[in-house]
């Protein structure tokens, strides 16, 4: 850099590792402790910005507030004198590694490598959310692969969780990895990074994000109204991770699981002992930590039958070595995205996901990546109703009518409802529609396009155990419904108690009663046919 070969008389500048948009950042070694470091300085025509001084400040105030192996440790914070010009640097730890967008522009990783992976980035996740900090920019160029694991880097645009200083009408973001939430104009919070975790977690799996898009419109659109496919079937995968995923891509903020959830149902699959933040008795604020409390690492208690080994070395032999597989592993360091360049983060103009207290806003512009034929009209607003209506229900089975109403002002050319069942109710058959289930959580899927008011019908045929109560948490393409949920008595059954014949049962959407008797005109005894034989209460 123009005159500068030094700072603070211990940092010597060695090799310029790549320029971004506001920043340079330099292969660096410190003098004093004898060790490779990486250097952060802001470009020249930055360097006299307030702002942009302010928030290299802030990136490496709130990256020394961490302590975590798969996290860049930050080292120093100065400012050096250059040709008249104050400019402040960031010492940093040297990442020797690979991005992981770099890898996986060669297709999907092999599943088990995908989740160790993602486990250490939920860690290392949990560890800043623990902090009361917030990414931000969570996404594959930002998380490197070493020889001891992932470590996730770039704090240039985190803040503190709940920030609100963003000027009304932008949001700092990568497109693909926005949360919807963030579009609507909310604060940065935990949840828009566990939103951002799981597109890398799908993109790892599978090689592509849940949805086309061609344009940044596009793309924040898909945020906002498109649902998520789900992921393709994956031999060997199991279904707690195809949960996760889905979980974590939720347009629902609060239908997330957290970082710490993640990181350690992901570990458990693996069997790695990773660590996360955990929270400790309360002591005093002194620490840093905002919320008075101080923080500690342990790890997970789950079997250890792998060490840390996601390294690119492993990883590439589990690939087909091809194509940008061989490159050779660069250096690069905190701050840094593809390739030790720093990446470009999109300031939006005015962008809505158009929820049901939020208005629509009229353009979808990006300040970086949107080309001049990116605009579009204005985005439409969804909307939906269920009814769930319950004809059948014996007892131990029920047959349910469930019509969904496209109440939105755009047409589905396929859809996915989604609801949560809150007893033991397990879906046997579905006519009209595709479904899947994880515990209580069912999605119905249709490649039937569903106009702008329109309706469609689905049967299902379900049988549970103790108790059928009503179903919650309608969602069509990830919004919320508006829902009618009509129930059936079921038959009563004959229960003999005190030599006294009783009727009873449960209905559907209310909790079990007495245990059903067996068909009329059959003895539970000996299998023999006969008028008013009926099973004991036992």
């Amino acid at each position: 850099m123009d005159g500068l070969d030094c700072l603070a008389g211990r940092y010597r500048l060695v090799e310029r590792l790549g320029a971004g948009g506001m920043s340079v950042v330099w292969r660096g070694h410190d003098d004093v402790l004898g060790r490779p470091v990486a250097v952060k300085l802001l470009a020249p025509k930055f360097s006299t910005d307030p702002a942009s001084r302010e928030r290299i400040r802030a990136e490496a105030r709130a990256a020394a507030r961490l302590n975590h192996p798969y996290i860049t440790d930050v080292y120093d914070y100065g400012e050096s004198e250059v040709d008249g010009r104050t400019v402040p640097f960031v010492v940093m730890e040297l990442v020797e590694g690979e991005p992981l967008d770099e890898l996986l522009s060669g297709g999907a990783m092999p599943w088990r490598a995908a989740v160790e992976l993602c486990s250490q980035v939920a860690a290392a996740l949990a560890a800043v959310h623990e902090r009361g900090l917030v990414h931000r920019d969570v996404k594959p160029a930002n998380i490197m692969l070493t020889a001891t694991g992932a470590k996730l880097v770039d704090f240039g645009i985190s803040a503190e969780a709940g920030d609100t200083s963003e000027k009304p009408g932008q949001v700092y973001g990568t497109p693909a990895y926005l949360a919807p939430e963030r579009l609507d104009g909310g604060p940065a919070d935990a949840a828009s990074d566990v939103y951002a975790l799981g597109l890398v977690l799908y993109k790892a799996l599978t090689g592509d994000l849940p949805w086309d898009a061609d344009t940044t419109t596009q793309m924040l659109r898909a945020h906002c109204y498109v649902d998520p496919t789900p992921l393709p079937k994956i031999a060997g995968l199991p279904a707690v991770v195809a949960s996760m995923c889905r979980r974590s891509l939720s347009k629902r903020p609060t239908m997330r699981p957290s970082a710490e959830e993640i990181a350690r149902t992901l570990a458990s699959v693996t069997g790695l002992r990773i660590p996360v933040v955990t929270l400790p008795a309360r002591a005093d604020a002194s620490a840093g930590s905002p919320s008075g409390l101080l923080t500690q690492t342990q790890a997970l208690r789950v079997p250890l039958r792998l060490k840390l080994s996601t390294t690119v070395a492993r990883l590439r032999a589990a690939l087909p070595l091809s194509g940008p597989l061989m490159r050779r592993p660069r250096p690069t360091a905190a701050g840094v995205g593809v390739l030790g360049v720093a990446a470009a983060v999109a300031a939006f103009g005015a962008v809505s996901c158009g929820g049901p207290d939020t208005p629509v806003a009229p353009t979808a512009q990006a300040a970086v990546g949107a080309g001049a034929g990116d605009a579009e009209p204005p985005a439409p607003q969804p909307g939906c109703r269920v009814e769930y209506r319950t004809r059948v229900d014996t007892g131990g089975q029920f047959i349910v009518d469930l019509t969904v109403a496209n109440t939105g002002s755009a047409a589905l050319p396929q859809w996915a409802l989604a609801f949560d069942y809150g007893g033991d109710q397990k879906i046997l058959s579905v006519t009209g529609a595709q479904s899947t289930q994880d515990g209580g959580a069912v999605r119905l899927d249709s490649s039937t396009p569903l106009d702008a008011g329109a309706t469609a019908t689905v049967s299902l045929v379900g049988s549970y155990a103790t108790g059928n109560p009503m179903p919650s948490g309608f969602e069509l393409a990830g919004y919320p419904c508006t829902q009618q949920l009509v129930g059936a008595a079921a038959p009563p059954p004959v229960v003999v108690t005190g030599g006294e014949k009783t009727p009873g049962g449960p209905a559907a959407g209310g909790p079990a009663g007495p245990a059903a008797g067996p068909k009329p005109g059959k003895d539970p005894a000996h299998g023999n046919s006969g008028p008013g034989k009926g099973k004991k209460d036992r």
